[in-house]
């Protein structure tokens, strides 16, 4: 079958005889053809980003890219903590790239946020496999989210327990008491007493001892003139001091009452 007549320009470049060959190679025309990148935005798929002054870049689910783009970033800075959406496209077949096109018309290719490794984890993945691993990461924290409720559930359950337990070993045993007043001027009364007694059994102590080193250190008297020799000092074991210090207290007790 014979072929249509052949330019010069199309022998020379080998340019076969078919439309798009033709068209591609026609520099007529040429100028009209898109460039890949804005073949593939044409083609992309249209998405809903996040700018933000707080965020470490475009946020698109989940996923973090690089902003360099001043028309951007001048709108994450006028705007601080606000979150602004933007109009960017992606390519299905990858999570490498987002697309974006400025009020200019210029096409800028975003690539992921580097700096952040598990975010860089996800690259060379398609759109689908994201997803996926992103549906099994909220069934990980639904776990954890069990987990950690039932972990609560029983530490009040055990600490629940535990006051129980105290209340039925203490149950009878009550420090409560309706005039609170009276209570404390007791307790003031029964601590000056206690002290009280503490010194008047120190002084008393303290003079045995005096007179136990006199008795000790004075010169043996005659025969004719010996006195009655003096009792040792002997150890008051703690019942001795209590039944000391409570008779004392009763004495005071009686005292007062005959004041009164």
């Amino acid at each position: 079958m014979q072929s249509r007549i052949k330019s010069k320009e199309q022998i020379i470049t080998g340019t076969l005889p078919v439309p798009a060959r033709l068209w591609e190679s026609d520099n007529r025309y040429r100028h009209y053809l898109p460039t890949n990148e804005e073949l593939l935005y044409a083609l992309s798929i249209p998405a809903t980003a996040t700018i933000s002054k707080e965020l470490p870049g475009i946020s698109y689910k989940g996923l973090y890219y690089t902003c360099d783009i001043p028309e951007l970033n001048q709108i994450r800075y006028k705007n601080q903590r606000k979150r602004i959406k933007i109009n960017v496209r992606y390519d299905p077949r990858t999570t490498d790239y987002l697309y974006y096109l400025d009020n200019s018309n210029q096409l800028h290719q975003l690539p992921l946020n580097n700096q952040i490794p598990e975010i860089m984890s996800f690259a060379h993945l398609s759109w689908g496999q994201y997803d996926k691993l992103q549906k099994k990461a909220k069934q990980m924290d639904l776990v954890n989210s069990d987990s950690a409720q039932a972990h609560r559930i029983s530490a009040m359950s055990a600490i629940e327990s535990k006051i129980k337990d105290a209340a039925k070993k203490h149950k009878g045993i009550t420090n409560r008491t309706d005039n609170i007043r009276a209570a404390r001027n007791l307790e003031k009364e029964l601590f000056t007493t206690t002290h009280t007694l503490e010194d008047r059994l120190l002084k008393q102590t303290d003079t045995t001892d005096s007179e136990l080193s006199v008795a000790i250190t004075e010169p043996k008297p005659t025969p004719a003139f010996q006195e009655t020799p003096a009792v040792p000092k002997r150890n008051i074991s703690m019942n001795e001091m209590q039944e000391i210090m409570m008779n004392e207290s009763l004495q005071l007790m009686y005292d007062e009452d005959d004041e009164w």
